[in-house]
């Protein structure tokens, strides 16, 4: 069985690659104008701004990524929804102002001047939804020779940009070996950011399904839901914490079958630099306390600190760890594992 998931894993990877590829449409004419630091202006398509970096769209060099702090003036006939450090969010379209450094939006309501500094995200209203997507493949490896260990790390990590929500996917498989045995672990996570009128709060909703020999776990299924909010949101970091409930339903490796209610915790950060080497960190952590199952308590996170090789590809080095403190008789406490590797960007 573990090496059918492991040859199916390329097949679903692909799946979901030809999908998100086949969403494109025509795009719209690139009649943009920035102008950066060092007096260049350059024409093209604003294709949105995300964590610092300006994706924009031109005719000669393509598609490329510009620092939002290398631009000093913005202008486009376009609309966007337009997010800010306050938390204010607008929609209409980004023009000149007379002060360098700033930037002029034009709503249904009037025009605001603000600091160039202060715009979090940008997303053209018409955009088409390929390029709202933003999908990472990763594979990872370590060898350990004084405990002749080997950890194989195959990763997908997808996401979606919408109007009012941030929708992402994750998938990972990991696979350990040593002398005596070999162990799989593999996570499925899907989650659903729904934001409300002040982006800084939104409903969470989250799915996951996981698989782990070295905790017992044969199959868990676990639907939650909570409220969550942005305590850091600005151009080099992002803090979240979200609290609510999970509903779960679990097989252990013994065929022993249970479901329960937990706490739901998340904390989740990402941190990044642009200047060289161009370094993103990116964690998770996820508290699972027992309410039906009093004295229970999981958890399971996360981190990945990426280092820029290309615009398209980053060295990566990460690591995962599971707690559960009431396993099966078969299963262990904690399951832990560090690889490096490499990241593509599609």
């Amino acid at each position: 069985m573990s090496m059918l998931r492991v040859q199916a894993l390329p097949g679903i990877v692909t799946l979901l690659l030809s999908l998100t590829l086949s969403l494109a449409v025509e795009a719209r004419p690139k009649t943009d104008k920035v102008l950066l630091a060092n007096g260049d202006t350059v024409h093209g398509e604003i294709k949105g701004l995300r964590d610092g970096i300006l994706s924009y769209g031109t005719d000669n060099m393509g598609t490329v990524s510009i620092q939002w702090d290398e631009i000093t003036r913005v202008n486009s006939r376009f609309f966007y929804r337009i997010r800010t450090d306050s938390g204010n969010r607008y929609f209409g379209a980004v023009g000149l102002s007379e002060t360098p450094g700033h930037v002029t939006i034009s709503h249904a309501e009037g025009e605001e001047d603000l600091p160039m500094s202060s715009v979090l995200s940008i997303t053209p209203i018409e955009s088409s939804m390929r390029e709202r997507w933003d999908t990472v493949v990763s594979a990872g490896y370590s060898d350990v020779k004084a405990s002749d260990s080997r950890t194989t790390e195959l990763a997908l990590n997808t996401s979606y940009l919408g109007e009012y929500s941030e929708n992402t996917l994750r998938a990972r498989l990991v696979i350990s070996e040593t002398q005596d045995e070999v162990n799989e672990s593999t996570r499925v996570d899907g989650i659903r950011r729904r934001l409300w009128e002040n982006p800084k709060y939104f409903n969470y909703y989250g799915s996951s399904w996981e698989r782990n020999d070295q905790l017992g776990v044969e199959n868990r299924l676990g639907l939650g839901y909570g409220i969550g909010r942005r305590m850091i949101d600005s151009s080099s970091a992002r803090l979240t914490m979200v609290g609510g409930l999970q509903l779960v339903a679990e097989e252990d490796a013994e065929g022993s079958n249970q479901e329960s209610v937990e706490g739901l915790m998340v904390v989740e950060y990402r941190g990044w630099r642009f200047s060289s080497p161009e370094l993103d960190l990116v964690s998770n952590l996820n508290i699972y306390p027992g309410i039906t199952e009093s004295g229970r308590l999981r958890a399971d996170g996360n981190i990945t600190l990426s280092w820029e090789i290309t615009s398209a590809l980053d060295l990566q080095l990460s690591a995962f760890g599971s707690f559960d403190n009431e396993t099966s008789n078969s299963g262990d406490a904690f399951d832990y594992g560090v690889t490096t590797g490499i990241a593509w960007e599609l």
